[in-house]
């Protein structure tokens, strides 16, 4: 029997030309799970809001993997609030396209609350069970951004979700943990599956030639920043950090990539105002440069280049960068918060320290890039630790361990695996997933 399974999601790179996508976040996740998928022989039907009316409403990525366009948003190409037009929208064009294609669906996973409740209305009407990723927590948002207001109507969708998804999955221990506090999520149906990254796109270049290629000065010290401008980043402790260093002196320099890429949000613009202003008044305006995220061919080698990644927000949003990092070779310092401290091992492939803590974080910059051989062994570190286990392939194999999970405990194993034949465990499923090992015995083994 054909696996196949529904990705409902807000938007996705997979449409972009010639596989020369630019992905980061949520779109890197959903493209590269999708391609895992295909790669393990499931077929996958991704169903996405309006991205381009200029393509077709069905594009066939390949074999296995099909897009569809749903026109639920075409008066608003990002969706805020998912409101009832919408998601009936959303859920009627989804119902229209099974009844006309005559496929059947396995499974549904949806990636970001906005189309959670599309994919609660769909277990209903289509008889599915969903898996649902959550890529952020409003609640967390809420409590860390007095600047940014989160919706009551997001919080309670949110709520609908978690009490209807057949399995929830996050990024690392931490947004479990706030998941169990703030919303009252069942331990035993949340799972920690990490993101990850690709060994195809990333791993080490020589620093000095990665420098030649991008025009960087071969001796400098360089610190490396990714993400978007907004106050919460913790930019300013980077750079207050480099003043401690007495950077200009040192030749050290801080390269903010994405920096530009929201300019038209008024938050960000006076954060960069400020970040730029910051960086003056400390006499380090020729050592800090903000500038646009190149794209991915030419993103490793910035990677490569750097001394350090260095990511100290004040709460994590998703883990990407960091393992992108480490695997180009680069240790990470990072703050003490969410994916950062669960991807990166303190002392070993980087430091972990608290969130607005410049001159910690000026320890562990002047301890690495003045010790030569300590920059080395965490850089061989780092390339070993991301290789073990935080590849696309590894995540992907734990995340089908959860799928194969979800139809064993609705009953709908025989779809996969045969009948277990000593305490209701199927042993043919391999439990790549040590968090779900641990939910199978719990609920199966006496």
């Amino acid at each position: 029997m054909k696996k196949r399974i529904a990705c409902l999601t807000e938007y996705t790179s997979l449409l972009d030309h010639q596989g020369n996508r630019n992905e980061t976040g949520q779109h890197a996740y959903v493209s590269e799970m999708i391609t895992q998928l295909a790669e393990n022989g499931w077929q996958v039907d991704v169903f996405t809001c309006m991205i381009d009316p200029a393509q077709p409403k069905i594009t066939q990525i390949n074999a296995k993997v099909r897009v569809i366009q749903i026109r639920a948003n075409a008066a608003q190409p990002r969706v805020k609030e998912p409101d009832h037009k919408f998601i009936d929208i959303y859920c009627t064009e989804i119902e229209d396209f099974v009844s006309k294609e005559k496929v059947i669906y396995n499974l549904i996973h949806a990636n970001y609350y906005t189309v959670g409740l599309v994919a609660i209305e769909l277990k209903r009407k289509l008889k599915v069970p969903f898996v649902f990723t959550f890529h952020e927590l409003g609640q967390v948002r809420m409590k860390n951004l007095q600047v940014e207001v989160i919706s009551e109507a997001r919080i309670k969708i949110e709520q609908q979700i978690i009490k209807k998804a057949d399995a929830i999955v996050v990024e690392c221990p931490q947004d479990k943990a706030d998941l169990i506090q703030y919303y009252k999520a069942s331990s035993k149906k949340t799972f920690i599956i990490p993101y990850g990254f690709n060994p195809n796109r990333f791993f080490p270049i020589d620093r000095a030639e990665a420098r030649i290629i991008l025009n960087l000065n071969v001796g400098d010290k360089i610190l490396l920043q990714m993400g978007c401008i907004a106050p919460h980043r913790g930019i300013d402790n980077v750079i207050k950090s480099m003043a401690l260093l007495d950077a200009g002196k040192q030749n050290i320099r801080l390269i903010v990539l994405d920096a530009l890429n929201d300019s038209e949000d008024p938050i960000n613009t006076d954060e960069l105002k400020r970040l730029k202003l910051l960086a003056e008044d400390l006499g380090l305006a020729s050592q800090v440069s903000f500038d646009e995220r190149p794209d991915v061919a030419k993103l490793q080698y910035y990677y490569a280049a750097a001394d350090l990644f260095v990511n100290t927000p004040l709460f994590d949003g998703l883990g990407i960068t960091p393992l992108e990092a480490m695997a180009c070779g680069t240790p990470v310092i990072g703050s003490e918060v969410g994916a950062i401290k669960f991807a990166v091992v303190d002392g070993k492939t980087g430091f972990i320290i608290p969130p607005k803590a410049p001159e910690l974080l000026a320890d562990r910059i002047k301890l690495v890039i003045k010790n030569k051989a300590l920059l080395e062994q965490m850089s061989r570190d780092s390339v070993r630790h991301v290789y073990s286990t935080f590849t696309w392939k590894k995540v992907a194999e734990q995340m089908i361990d959860i799928y194969e999970y979800v139809l064993l405990t609705k009953g709908l194993k025989n779809q996969f695996t045969k009948a277990a034949s000593n305490k209701n465990i199927d042993r043919s499923i391999p439990l790549r997933n040590i968090y779900l090992k641990r939910n199978m015995q719990a609920k199966y083994e006496s």
